[in-house]
């Protein structure tokens, strides 16, 4: 289907006269790892994690998320020790990874990091509502939020977080 979009896009543009960025040849996805996944063997990189980590937990859930990527995220913490600090206490959630997701992975809703990046929505019975009020300075900051905003973004993720988890009558 993709490929029928662009071909389509391609038939378009050459119609108007457009310009056309290059194409690249295709790669081969069989053999093309992931961002983050070129590493030859799993157990190093959690090993070289939970050491730099100093919290077995942390360093395995990053590893684990970001491959060998993760120093990307954890350099946060290494620049600021308060963002190596966990969301939850219980999870190995750490606050580098909300600036890195803001920065990095175009995350703008608390509800980008709460359920899509770190899924602690998922694994928290308030379904993250203590953890957005947690993480919700920390966005406010990277993105420049006044308070009023950081207020709506709050409501906005209580509203999000009743309507994904909200189990309708049958």
């Amino acid at each position: 289907m993709a490929a029928d979009v662009l071909t389509h896009a391609t038939r378009g543009a050459a119609a108007t006269g457009a310009a056309l960025v290059s194409r690249r040849p295709p790669q081969d996805s069989t053999s093309t790892p992931l961002p983050g996944g070129a590493f030859p063997h799993r157990e190093p990189l959690l090993a070289e994690a939970r050491a730099t980590t100093r919290d077995a937990a942390v360093g395995e859930q990053l590893a684990q998320s970001y491959g060998a990527h993760w120093r990307r995220v954890w350099q946060y913490a290494e620049a600021d020790e308060r963002l190596g600090t966990r969301i939850v206490e219980q999870l190995p959630y750490v606050l580098a990874e909300v600036r890195h997701a803001v920065e990095h992975e175009l995350a703008c809703t608390l509800a980008d990091v709460l359920v899509r990046r770190t899924h602690i929505a998922f694994e928290t019975r308030d379904h993250g509502r203590a953890a957005a009020r947690c993480i919700a300075p920390h966005m406010a900051s990277a993105l420049q939020w006044s308070a009023t905003t950081t207020a709506a973004a709050l409501a906005a993720y209580d509203a999000e977080v009743t309507r994904l988890f909200a189990v309708d009558a049958v």
